[in-house]
C-alpha cells in the first residue's frame, strides 16, 4: 500500500508540474516577461523529466494499467496512420518542430492522467498552480505588462515587436489565466478539509483571474472559461448555478456597453462576431468542399497537411477545429470510432470514479477551446484527454482508484 500512495502522489506530482510546463509562456506578454516564464519551463521541464524517470522506476512495482496501454497505442497509431496516408497523398509531410513537441505532450499527458487514480489526486496539489499564477501575474505587473492606472489593461508590448502592429489582445494569456480561475473554483468547492478564510481566498481569486482571462481579450478562450466555470458550480450545488447566473444577468443589465466597448478589446472582438466568424466558417465550409469532391478523404483521409495544399494555404489556416480536421486528416469513420469510443469511455468513467478530480474541468475547457481553434497538434491537452476516455473504453467495470487492470 506504501509503494501505491507514494507512486499515486508521484504522478500528481507529474502532472501538476506537466501543467505548469506546458502552459506558463502563455503568460508572457513583454519580452523581458517572455524570457523569464521561458526559463521557468526550462526548469519546469528538468524537473518533469526527473519525474517521469522516477515514475517509471516506481511502475515496476505500480499495477499494470490496460486502459493506458491502450490508450498510448490508439494515440500513436491515430499520428501513424495520418503521416502514413498524408505520404500517400503529399510525399514526405513536413510537419515542423512544433508538432513533433505537440504530439509529445500529448502522449506524456495521457500517460499521466492514465496512471493516476481517482482516489489518490490530491485537489490541494491544484494550489501549486493558483499560487504560481498569482506569483505570475504580480510579475507582470512589476515588468509593465499590466497597468492598473485608469483602465486595467495588458501591454503586449512582445506581440508589437513580432508581428510589427498593435496587438490589443492575447489569446494565450486569456487561456492561462481562465485555467487559473477554474482550477481556483475548483479547489474553493472540493478543496478538504477547507476553512472559511481559504475557501473565499480562492473564490476571489477565481473572480481576479476570470477577469485577467476577459481582459487579455481572447473571446472563446474567456468563453470557454465562463461556461466550465458554470459547470464547476453545477458539479458543486445547482443552486450556485443559479445564483452566479442572476448576478451574471444583473451585471449584464446595467453595463453601458457604449463606454465598455471602448476600453475593453475583449467587448468590441465579441461584438465582432455578429458580422464575422474570423474565417471559421469559411475553414468548415473548405473541409466540406474536400469531403464531396475527395472520396477518399472522406472514407480514408488524406493526413496532416492536406487541408492546406488543397486550397494552398499557409500551416496556419487549418480548420480551427479538432474534430473537423480529423476528418479530413484520417476520414470520417475512423473519427467517428474514435468518438464513439470516447463517449464509451466517459460513461464508464462516470460510472466508477470515486472522489473528485481537478482535471476534469481542465480538460473540458481545453476540450472547448479546441472546437473553435484546435488543431490535432496544438491541441495536446484535448488529444490526451479523448485518447484517455478511449482507453477507459475498454477498462474492466471496477471502481477507478480501488484496482485497475
Amino acid at each position: 500500500m506504501t509503494t501505491k500512495i507514494g507512486y499515486d502522489n508521484l504522478n500528481s506530482i507529474c502532472l501538476i508540474v506537466f501543467l505548469l510546463m506546458s502552459t506558463v509562456v502563455w503568460a508572457a506578454t513583454t519580452n523581458s516577461s517572455y524570457e523569464v516564464l521561458s526559463a521557468v519551463r526550462v526548469i519546469t521541464g528538468v524537473m518533469l523529466s526527473a519525474c517521469l524517470v522516477f515514475l517509471f522506476a516506481y511502475k515496476k512495482n505500480a499495477a499494470k494499467n490496460k486502459s493506458t496501454f491502450i490508450a498510448v497505442f490508439a494515440i500513436a497509431f491515430f499520428y501513424t496512420y495520418g503521416f502514413f496516408v498524408s505520404s500517400i497523398n503529399l510525399g514526405a509531410p513536413d510537419i515542423g518542430f512544433e508538432a513533433v513537441i505537440g504530439i509529445f505532450l500529448a502522449v506524456v499527458f495521457l500517460y499521466l492522467i492514465g496512471e493516476h487514480k481517482g482516489t489518490y489526486f490530491p485537489t490541494s496539489f491544484g494550489l501549486i498552480f493558483v499560487v504560481s499564477a498569482l506569483l505570475i501575474l504580480i510579475m507582470t505587473y512589476i515588468m509593465g505588462g499590466l497597468v492598473v492606472d485608469g483602465v486595467p489593461k495588458f501591454v503586449f508590448s512582445r506581440k508589437l515587436n513580432e508581428a510589427g502592429i498593435d496587438v490589443n489582445y492575447s489569446q494565450s494569456v486569456s487561456k492561462f489565466y481562465g485555467l487559473a480561475a477554474i482550477i481556483s473554483m475548483y479547489m474553493c468547492f472540493f478543496l478538504k478539509p477547507i476553512t472559511k478564510i481559504q475557501s473565499g481566498s480562492l473564490l476571489f481569486l477565481s473572480v481576479v483571474f476570470l477577469s485577467l482571462s476577459a481582459l487579455g481579450g481572447g473571446r472563446g478562450d474567456f468563453l470557454a472559461a465562463f461556461i466550465v466555470l458554470g459547470f464547476v458550480c453545477y458539479l458543486r450545488n445547482k443552486f450556485y448555478l443559479i445564483i452566479s447566473a442572476g448576478v451574471v444577468i444583473l451585471i449584464l443589465a446595467g453595463t453601458n456597453w457604449e463606454v465598455v466597448s471602448s476600453d475593453y478589446s475583449i467587448v468590441r472582438r465579441l461584438q465582432f462576431l455578429q458580422s464575422s466568424l474570423g474565417m471559421r466558417d469559411v475553414l468548415a465550409l473548405n473541409v466540406y468542399e474536400i469531403l464531396s469532391e475527395r472520396p477518399n478523404c472522406l472514407l480514408f483521409g488524406c493526413g496532416f497537411g492536406y487541408f492546406q495544399d488543397y486550397f494552398n494555404y499557409p500551416p496556419s489556416l487549418y480548420p480551427h477545429n479538432i474534430f473537423l480536421e480529423m476528418f479530413v486528416v484520417v476520414g470520417l469513420p475512423f473519427t467517428f470510432l474514435l468518438v464513439f469510443l470516447a463517449w464509451r469511455g466517459l460513461l464508464k468513467y462516470k460510472e466508477q470514479s470515486i472522489g473528485e478530480n481537478v482535471m476534469v474541468p481542465v480538460i473540458l475547457f481545453f476540450f472547448i477551446i479546441s472546437i473553435k481553434s484546435g488543431s490535432v497538434f496544438s491541441s495536446w491537452f484535448t488529444m490526451g484527454g479523448l485518447f484517455y476516455l478511449v482507453g477507459m473504453a475498454f477498462k474492466e467495470n471496477n471502481r477507478i482508484g480501488k484496482t485497475d487492470v
